[in-house]
């Protein structure tokens, strides 16, 4: 049976069709003894040899995907593997014969809830923009703020990487002269999202810890500690992706005053 590659990989749970897009184009794949750096490539799953970086790649037979939820320290990476050789989440989750790869991203200097799996699938729809699903972080910080700052953070008018974010609920609560305890909710993910939108209103990250995604909390786990998914977990993720997307408001024109979120401010 023909598959094209990508695909064939995603269903052996290497990572979503994308990330393993990006294994092929790093050079890292194999089919039946050649490097294979060309997207879009049929092969037969029944007869093709495929490697990656060496090591034999082969669909599960009769063996259900595993979720997992890890609280992750500061320093780890949240890569399958890194070329620099630091330590990455899947160090800290070892599942015999098993290969679990990280859902998202969450940086090396921040911390808390990330998932790891091997349904590729699943992969895909939890990192994929259009589902949105909503991420909340608690961070404690340094630096003046007032009700504008609150409005700048808040009101999508922060411009990263030429595209303005998007609007979103943040609250601040003062801890003494200068110390700043911020709780951030974001239905996107761009890199160090939140400590460069601080930092555009003159406030530094001391520590950010990731507390929820969807339907998940990181609840009594320690830092370093995982578990795994129940079976209603599994499924109520799975749920908060198959629903359809809300519809956003149209963005609004340069100069305009921000529309006041009074119901979103007293959360």
């Amino acid at each position: 049976m023909e598959i094209r590659l990508n695909k064939f990989m995603a269903h052996t749970g290497i990572g979503s069709r994308r990330n393993c897009d990006e294994l092929i184009e790093a050079g890292r794949v194999s089919l039946n003894g050649e490097v294979v750096t060309k997207l879009g490539i049929m092969i037969d799953q029944e007869t093709d040899e495929v490697r990656l970086d060496g090591e034999r790649v082969r669909l599960k037979v009769n063996t259900s995907p595993i979720y997992v939820l890890l609280n992750k320290p500061k320093g780890i990476v949240a890569t399958a593997k890194d070329e620099s050789g630091r330590p990455t989440v899947v160090d800290l989750v070892q599942i015999p014969g098993r290969r679990l790869y990280p859902v998202g991203r969450l940086d090396k200097a921040s911390e808390g809830l990330i998932l790891l799996t091997d349904d590729g699938d699943f992969a895909l729809k939890m990192t994929h923009p259009r589902y949105e699903q909503e991420k909340r972080y608690k961070i404690w910080a340094t630096g003046q703020f007032t009700p504008e700052t609150l409005d700048t953070l808040r009101n999508g008018s922060i411009v990263l990487d030429g595209k303005p974010v998007q609007d979103c609920w943040v609250r601040a609560d003062r801890r003494g002269y200068n110390r700043v305890v911020f709780k951030f909710r974001l239905r996107e993910g761009r890199n160090r999202q939140i400590r460069r939108m601080l930092s555009h209103v003159g406030i530094t990250v001391d520590r950010l810890v990731r507390m929820s995604e969807g339907p998940l909390t990181l609840g009594v786990l320690s830092s370093g500690q995982w578990r795994k998914l129940l079976p209603d977990e599994v499924e109520e993720l799975k749920r908060s992706v198959d629903t359809p997307p809300r519809k956003r408001p149209a963005p609004r024109k340069p100069g305009a005053a921000p529309a006041r979120r009074a119901s979103r401010r007293r959360e």
